[in-house]
């Protein structure tokens, strides 16, 4: 990592993560477990490299963070409807998951190739922050 710039270590670090989950065996036990895994992993990827070596923090992190998490979160709600709870008909989560996962995706991609803040959500954020820490003052 001898290049400055945060946004190629962020890109880095999910490339790394999405190319070792194209060796998920799909058709084994719990694939979506192992989906969740990863993007746990990646989360505490990025936020090692926020601790270590994150001086400036680019628009992507936030976006990443945020997208993993609800990732994540889609993931998990398919191995408990699909693993757990023994459902394999379609309806509206498998919907959800199916749209939200390409939506998101696409995002973090496009967020960190132009590193701009198209949905307001670190000023979401910062704002969300102040405010906190204004009303505990």
């Amino acid at each position: 990592f001898s290049c400055s710039c945060p946004g190629v270590h962020l890109c880095f670090i999910m490339m790394a993560s999405y190319i070792s989950s194209l060796f998920v065996d799909i058709t084994t036990a719990a694939p979506h477990l192992k989906l969740f895994i990863f993007d746990v992993l990646t989360i505490a990827a990025i936020l090692m490299w926020r601790i270590f070596l994150g001086r400036k923090i680019p628009y992507g992190f936030y976006y990443l963070i945020v997208g993993l998490c609800i990732n994540a979160s889609l993931f998990m709600g398919m191995y408990i409807d699909n693993t757990l709870y023994g459902n394999w008909d379609f309806w509206w989560l498998w919907m959800l998951y199916g749209f939200f996962m390409l939506v998101i995706d696409i995002t973090m991609a496009l967020i960190l190739i132009i590193n701009k803040d198209l949905l307001k959500l670190v000023w979401l954020i910062k704002k969300l922050k102040t405010s906190s820490i204004s009303k505990l003052n």
